[in-house]
């Protein structure tokens, strides 16, 4: 049986790389198979690092609905890491709609008045969704691209605010640009939240930060 793993892998890696570019962006994606791919050989992960930018275009052709791009406007899907954090977001909304029913359904009768959600059942998950796509555009916000240093001497520039400063800044000129129902949507989701956890526990809150939601 080894033998024949042996000789599959060598004939899989031997095959010219013009050939496995084309049949990559066909594999199903997911970060946990991409690095797979790379642990196959280092001419796998040569090949897939090399051509980043051209095996991107095309996982996103296969395995990316313009409709899923769509809930992340502010994010530019440039890189495995971006194609990465999309893929986690979308477990994680996928999760949340899977547990909803039984979140909103059960109670704890010892959390003092805060044992229940049957309150969220309904129009409410649609809300929380939406509060979660907004969260997500305010960390894209964030990811402002660094400014280009035209100032070889890096002290003398005393009036760039530090990169922190201006993803703060970006994430407040997002929230003064918001209308009013998706800044409700937004305390929505997080007063829920709170609510959740009191009933639940750190689980299923803390099952949508492990995903990544945020990464």
């Amino acid at each position: 049986m080894n033998s024949i793993i042996t000789r599959s892998t060598t004939t899989a890696t031997s095959l010219p790389p013009e050939l496995w570019l084309n049949i990559l962006p066909h594999i199903p994606y997911s970060p946990l198979t991409l690095t797979t791919l790379r642990l196959i050989s280092h001419r796998f992960n040569t090949l897939i690092t090399r051509h980043e930018t051209s095996l991107l275009k095309d996982i996103k052709l296969h395995s990316v609905s313009a409709s899923t791009l769509q809930l992340y406007p502010g994010l530019a899907l440039d890189s495995y890491k971006t194609l990465a954090t999309v893929h986690a977001r979308q477990e994680t909304l996928e999760d949340v709609a899977r547990k909803w029913p039984d979140i909103v359904s059960t109670s704890n009768r010892e959390s003092d008045g805060e044992g229940t959600l049957h309150w969220l059942k309904g129009r409410y998950e649609p809300l929380f969704t939406a509060g979660l796509l907004l969260l997500c555009r305010l960390q894209d916000a964030a990811r402002e691209p660094p400014r280009p240093d035209t100032n070889t001497d890096t002290n003398t520039d005393t009036n760039t605010p530090p990169s922190g400063s201006r993803s703060h800044a970006a994430q407040i000129a997002l929230l003064h640009s918001l209308p009013a129902t998706s800044l409700a949507c937004l305390l929505f989701v997080c007063l829920a939240s709170v609510k959740i956890l009191r009933v639940h526990g750190p689980e299923p809150v803390r099952g949508v930060g492990a995903k990544g939601m945020w990464g």
